[in-house]
């Protein structure tokens, strides 16, 4: 009778430490999908977040290019300016040297 019970007991004491290693696994599972879709969506904001600095590096980069040409065009047109003044200055001063 006592090997009854005692093999009883071992045999029930066997299956809740089966059941209960069940039970953790299946937490572990549940926790290790979490934490991979967590990761997921944390990579996805960060590739967000990349493509999107690189537009705004784009649209600085196009601006910058822009204020350059418009720099330039300034630069031109005050030159032109400035030889036009010039040779009519030198022309005055001729004429006024012949008179």
């Amino acid at each position: 009778m006592k090997r009854l019970i005692l093999s009883t007991t071992i045999l029930l004491m066997l299956s809740f430490t089966f059941v209960s290693c069940r039970e953790t696994a299946d937490k572990t599972k549940d926790a290790i999908d979490r934490t991979e879709e967590a990761l997921e969506k944390a990579g996805d904001k960060i590739e967000d977040a990349s493509e999107n600095a690189m537009d705004k590096m784009e649209e600085v980069g196009e601006d910058m290019e822009k204020a350059g040409e418009n720099a330039m065009d300034s630069l031109k047109k005050a030159g032109k300016e400035v030889k036009r003044t010039t040779e009519e200055a030198v022309k005055e001063t001729k004429k006024a040297i012949k008179d």
